[in-house]
């Protein structure tokens, strides 16, 4: 897709990166996959991964690493954003 490049990065180390940096790794809950379509639809943004990813990280407090730009609109409703 362009958006980032995993030349040279071993992407099966990405967990283990991860906890290294204290990052917490979160499964996808059954309640959070059943409960995703309550985000409010925004400026169409209606890519079902990228809303559930927002949605965990509303209903969990937490903050999500995204450079994309369609995430911000969701700060309204507590999304915290870094990048």
């Amino acid at each position: 897709m362009g958006k980032f490049s995993f030349e040279n990065i071993n992407i099966a180390k990405f967990p283990e990166y991860a906890r290294n940096m204290d990052f917490s790794i979160i499964d996808l809950e059954e309640n959070a996959s059943i409960t995703f379509h309550k985000l409010p639809l925004k400026n169409n943004h209606k890519d079902p991964f990228d809303r559930m990813l927002i949605w965990q990280a509303l209903t969990k407090n937490m903050a999500i690493i995204s450079k994309d730009r369609l995430f911000e609109q969701y700060k309204e409703n507590g999304l915290k954003i870094i990048w």
